[in-house]
């Protein structure tokens, strides 16, 4: 924790701000006696982030045949203040090393052994705010399609008569 007195100046709020930029936490103290002291307040109140929250996961998408272990994430959002602390999943597979590069981004590894599919990114922060979001990434079985494998084909279908003739095709 900081204290930044003279907070409301004009060094003091843009100090404050710097600080809370860098995931500090910031007390600002100041007599209010300069003219100008209330504006700064209220623009550094503006910037303060109450609550996290992402906005973007890279990279999207990954084909299983290009994947080199162990292969970083980037998790981008806002309100990533603390220094410590994250947990990130993809689905319920956890990612590995979770970094806070800045307050607007967090570096992870993808879990080895993860199936191709689409998963859910769910980020815990430092303060514990459960995050979520949907179709954050999607590992694929084959370059050519873009889709994972299991998706390519559609239902079975029953087959009578000869083998490999369909009822369809008669």
């Amino acid at each position: 924790m900081i204290i930044v007195t003279g907070g409301a100046g004009f060094i003091g709020c843009n100090l404050a701000a710097r600080l809370a930029d860098r995931g500090q936490t910031v007390i600002v103290l100041d007599n209010l006696s300069r003219p100008g002291s209330d504006k700064n307040l209220a623009w550094l109140g503006q910037r303060t982030v109450d609550a996290a929250r992402i906005t973007g996961f890279s990279p999207q998408t990954v084909h299983s045949s290009g994947w080199a272990d162990p292969l970083t994430v980037v998790i981008d959002g806002e309100g990533f203040v603390y220094k410590n602390g994250y947990r990130a999943y993809l689905d319920f597979l956890p990612l590995g090393d979770i970094q806070r590069e800045s307050c607007t981004q967090l570096l992870g590894t993808l879990p080895q052994g993860i199936k191709p599919g689409t998963y859910t990114l769910r980020l815990v922060t430092g303060d514990g705010q459960r995050l979520i979001l949907p179709k954050a990434f999607t590992l694929v079985d084959d370059p050519g399609t873009g889709v994972p494998d299991w998706m390519q084909h559609g239902p079975v279908k029953e087959q009578s008569g000869a083998p490999g003739i369909s009822n369809s095709h008669r």
